[in-house]
């Protein structure tokens, strides 16, 4: 009768935690949170967070690269992060002049010290359109090459970006 009871509960609990799963996969939506037109009106990136109706730890998000001319809204996911920092919206798209790569940078990423710039913001994830090639500087999570200073740096982007000089300290806001 014990062993019955145990097997009744564990299989009630199975089917709670498959139910609870179904639904909450099926009552996510995603949020847009940044999202800007490339120099040449071309292309459109856009960051969007995922939305649980349920319980939410974590944040995540993706980006995603679209035709801006399309009517359709056609567009294809370049970008999964991992588990990262809110609060959601301190985020923003920097293109090249050229509209060949984008930059995705932000005040609450978890990544390492050297790759903050001098306004405290963090460079994130980074994209060249014309290779397909991606760049990250997640800590946890990115199976994709870190983006470099001098990589950056060597970008004509349609901001200027500044990194600190060695041994001095990005702005933290």
């Amino acid at each position: 009768m014990r062993f019955r009871r145990v097997i009744g509960i564990l299989l009630a609990g199975i089917c709670l935690g498959y139910l609870l799963q179904t639904v909450g996969c099926s009552l996510k939506h995603w949020s847009v949170t940044a999202a800007r037109l490339s120099p040449d009106e071309t292309k459109s990136v856009v960051v969007e967070d995922v939305v649980l109706l349920f319980f939410q730890l974590d944040r995540n998000f993706r980006v995603l690269l679209q035709d801006a001319g399309q009517a359709d809204g056609a567009s294809k996911v370049v970008f999964e992060s991992p588990d990262e920092g809110r609060p959601v919206g301190t985020e923003r798209i920097v293109w090249s002049r050229d509209s060949s790569k984008f930059l995705l940078l932000g005040r609450h990423f978890l990544v390492h010290e050297e790759c903050k710039l001098s306004s405290g913001e963090i460079v994130y994830f980074m994209m060249d359109l014309r290779t397909g090639k991606t760049w990250c500087n997640a800590r946890q999570g990115a199976d994709i090459s870190r983006l470099e200073r001098d990589h950056v740096m060597s970008i004509d982007w349609e901001f200027p970006l500044e990194w600190p000089e060695p041994g001095t300290k990005p702005e933290t806001k």
